[in-house]
């Protein structure tokens, strides 16, 4: 059934880490346990968000220079796909620019940096501390995470306050853990924007460099 595909997809993973180790694998082996409760610890902090961030960093700002996007800039229209590699693998990441037009108000300027989530594992709500719940976007459904999980998000932060020379006045952080997405908004000012987002996408290449299908 299910469980035993999804026990055998863990072995596996787990001889694709340890190669060095031949003996037998089972289900009570203690080597294994540990590795595989080690692995879900990691791949479940929000942290690791910053982390893929992080890597992506250098070829984004390259981007934004290629494009000579700066802040506070009314650059309608752009949308940029490049690529970058975290956890030895290659993904996509997009840049966007959207300028909307408000009736009695100033335009509202937005940069857009969508980046893949490369496999985190989005906890339950209920275990993370949630400052709001059942928001409709993106046709989905999201909290917003409390302010104490922000230090979290902190290399991107410190980038957008780099970016645009300020402090960030406001932020937000959308949480769905059944959309198996995070995105973070800045708003700093209000007729600009910045948005973050970490989402679902198939790597461009494995390990072993071979192209994964488009």
């Amino acid at each position: 059934g299910g469980m035993a595909e999804a026990t055998s997809l863990i072995f596996e993973l787990y001889r694709t880490l340890h190669p060095e180790n031949t003996s037998p694998l089972g289900p009570s082996d203690d080597a294994f346990v540990v590795e595989f409760v080690k692995m879900l610890g990691q791949r479940v902090k929000l942290s690791l968000i910053g982390g893929i961030f992080k890597d992506a960093l250098p070829s984004l700002e390259q981007v934004l220079s290629e494009l000579q996007i700066g802040p506070f800039m009314e650059i309608p229209n752009v949308l940029r796909k490049w690529e970058f590699i975290t956890d030895n693998v290659s993904w996509r990441g997009t840049v966007e620019t959207e300028v909307l037009t408000r009736p009695h108000k100033n335009k509202l300027l937005t940069l857009f940096v969508r980046l893949p989530n490369d496999g985190f594992l989005y906890e339950d709500e209920t275990k993370l501390q949630i400052h709001n719940s059942g928001i409709r976007r993106h046709k989905g459904t999201f909290s917003t995470l409390d302010k104490s999980q922000f230090p979290h998000f902190q290399h991107i932060t410190a980038w957008v306050e780099q970016f645009t020379g300020a402090p960030v006045p406001k932020m937000t952080v959308f949480y769905s853990s059944k959309d198996r997405r995070v995105d973070l908004k800045y708003y700093i000012s209000d007729d600009y924007h910045i948005g973050v987002s970490f989402e679902e996408d198939a790597p461009l290449e494995n390990e072993i460099g071979e192209r994964w299908a488009q």
